[in-house]
């Protein structure tokens, strides 16, 4: 009997305090102290800031310059005299061409060696005025081969030479530089902005066409420059497949045009291979900084 007494006693008591805690605010003590925890999630733009899963890469991070921002002329003065100026800063130009876009594979800027001689952007970096987020300029391959282990080399811009520098990862594995028959590869992956298919003539035979038949002579004449043939008519061999898809393909391309003049072309495909975007999509400063992380050039959206 004492103990039911002491169980409803204490069930009073703490009814008791719920009612007093309830009349002194307590409810929204609660609302207001769990509306001042940001959400990790958004408390940015692209991530930065944002919980880091153990699998993801991060994103190096430059100097805190978060404190320029929009897109007037203002901002990229500021932004011009937060630093050394370069040498480098009347041989090269920057355009935020596609830094609007979402996805990191659609997310480009573009540089051009606007000088009269050839210069090397490997260990460059590029760094967001609004977020600090900065990304390096790697290696690349200046002659690349589809299934090769390609060796990697300093990226080195020709004079009057360009690079469009997407910040995701490289559709073959790696940064590369154009060459005569790139324009095969738009016709496997896809790229942004598109590369041009303009290719040299294949290295065509007609007699060794015709030995897989008449009917493979006259597919072969047909086939488009550039393009990578997958369907065939029912009427020609298997050996003629095999004969039309190593003439018109990027590595048989390759190996017959290599010792061409005008073989290598002057515009790099560079892949930062960031899996979120870097650049903000309604406004942003973007600095192109050398290998000292002096200012070569900036630009504003």
């Amino acid at each position: 009997m004492v103990r039911k007494v002491f169980w409803w006693i204490l069930i009073g008591l703490v009814v008791a305090l719920v009612i007093v805690w309830l009349l002194g605010g307590g409810i929204g003590k609660v609302k207001s102290a769990a509306a001042s925890f940001s959400n990790p999630f958004t408390s940015s733009f692209f991530g930065v800031g944002a919980v880091q899963l153990p699998f993801a890469v991060p994103i190096p991070q430059g100097v805190d310059i978060s404190n320029i921002t929009g897109s007037s002329g203002q901002s990229t003065s500021q932004a011009q005299t937060l630093g050394n100026p370069s040498s480098y800063g009347n041989q090269v130009s920057l355009t935020a061409d596609g830094a609007t876009a979402s996805d990191p594979q659609l997310e480009y800027v573009v540089i051009q060696n606007t000088g009269t001689t050839p210069i090397d952007v490997t260990g460059w970096s590029l760094q967001s005025a609004l977020s600090g987020a900065r990304a390096y300029i790697p290696r690349g391959a200046s002659f690349f081969e589809i299934g090769a282990l390609n060796e990697q080399d300093d990226i080195e811009l020709a004079a009057g030479g360009s690079a469009v520098i997407t910040t995701g990862a490289s559709p073959v594995g790696t940064s590369f530089r154009e060459n005569e028959c790139s324009g095969y590869l738009e016709g496997l992956q896809s790229y942004t902005p598109a590369i041009q298919t303009q290719c040299p003539l294949p290295d065509i035979s007609t007699s060794q066409a015709t030995q897989y038949g008449q009917s493979c002579a006259d597919f072969v004449s047909s086939v488009p420059y550039c393009t990578f043939p997958t369907q065939f008519p029912s009427n020609i061999s298997a050996a003629c497949e095999s004969y039309a898809q190593n003439t018109f393909s990027y590595n048989g391309c390759v190996q017959s045009h290599q010792a061409d003049a005008a073989f290598p072309l002057s515009t790099w495909r560079i892949y930062l291979g960031a899996s979120q975007e870097l650049w903000n999509n309604n406004h942003d400063t973007i600095r192109l900084l050398d290998s000292q992380g002096q200012v070569v050039a900036v630009t504003s959206y």
